[in-house]
């Protein structure tokens, strides 16, 4: 019998949000409570078909993404997100040390972790996910908030202002 893990987290309403898809059930429990520490929306799901209902109904803006997983695999998820979402950023959460490079550079993957991991690196692979959005979206120029944990006021070289995240290091 398969179980369900959809969680959400108690942030207030409008956080960004993150998908954790992962078959491991513990995986996915000791991601998404790294990210909502962070203080994102966090949505779990323990196959990529499932992953994909969830996208439909509620899209996240970063989903991490194992790639071995029963049935429909992680890389079958991130071409299904290219296509279906395309400004969702893909961050690779995998046990597998080598990968075919068509895979983990694909526009929609903006990191790429291998388990073990730990929260630096999580934080730091969210980071890059929401720099990679963020320079593909026009921000206005007056101070709009951030995002808990996301910095607003470094510019790009065309003067537009980025997010960063800036990682807690209280956990």
């Amino acid at each position: 019998m398969e179980t369900e893990c959809v969680l959400s987290s108690q942030t207030a309403r409008g956080a960004r949000s993150v998908l954790v898809v992962d078959d491991d059930q513990a995986t996915c429990q000791l991601l998404a409570d790294w990210i909502r520490h962070l203080g994102f929306h966090v949505m779990t799901a323990l196959n990529a078909q499932q992953a994909l209902t969830l996208m439909s109904a509620h899209p996240a803006e970063v989903v991490f993404c194992d790639i071995v997983m029963p049935g429909r695999d992680g890389i079958w998820l991130i071409e299904q997100l290219r296509q279906q979402f395309p400004g969702t950023a893909v961050v690779i959460a995998t046990g597998l040390t080598k990968m075919d490079p068509a895979v983990t550079l694909a526009p929609a993957v903006t990191a790429y972790l291998v388990k073990p991991f730990d929260f630096d690196a999580v934080a730091s692979a969210l980071g890059s996910a929401f720099d990679a959005i963020a320079a593909l979206t026009p921000m206005p120029d007056d101070d709009v908030p951030a995002a808990p944990g996301v910095h607003s006021s470094r510019r790009g070289p065309d003067g537009r202002r980025s997010r960063r995240l800036i990682p807690s290091r209280s956990r």
